[in-house]
């Protein structure tokens, strides 16, 4: 086994990352940052055309990426404060038209969740 001798270690394999689990008791310290904006995940049944799509818009950012043939994820920067009930399904593909800046294809909605956006290192 090597040993590596250092005063500072970090992690940068996510939250969820096994570098937390390797960090004996006692040493870990974890500081988290809240940005104050949410992203809206929607999983859709139409593939972004093409794979990846996004755009910076005065309404916020906005991304879809195919996840499949007959899939996508979408993402729509939101306030922390929004819930799913605040939106419909017209009101999502109708925003990411708006900050796309034109038409985008529309297929159902299987499921949508508001994640606030924060940083944890």
């Amino acid at each position: 086994m090597a040993v590596i001798g250092c005063d500072f270690v970090a992690g940068s394999d996510g939250h969820q990352g096994v570098s937390r689990t390797a960090i004996p008791d006692g040493f870990l310290t974890c500081h988290t940052h809240e940005f104050g904006y949410a992203w809206l995940t929607v999983m859709t049944e139409v593939p972004a055309d093409p794979p990846v799509v996004m755009a910076v818009h005065s309404h916020g950012f906005a991304a879809q990426i195919t996840r499949g043939p007959n899939a996508s994820r979408v993402y729509l920067q939101c306030p922390v404060t929004d819930t799913i009930e605040d939106w419909s399904d017209e009101r999502v593909w109708s925003e990411l038209g708006t900050r796309f800046g034109g038409s985008v294809p529309r297929g159902p909605i299987v499921s949508k969740q508001v994640v606030p956006l924060r940083g944890v290192a």
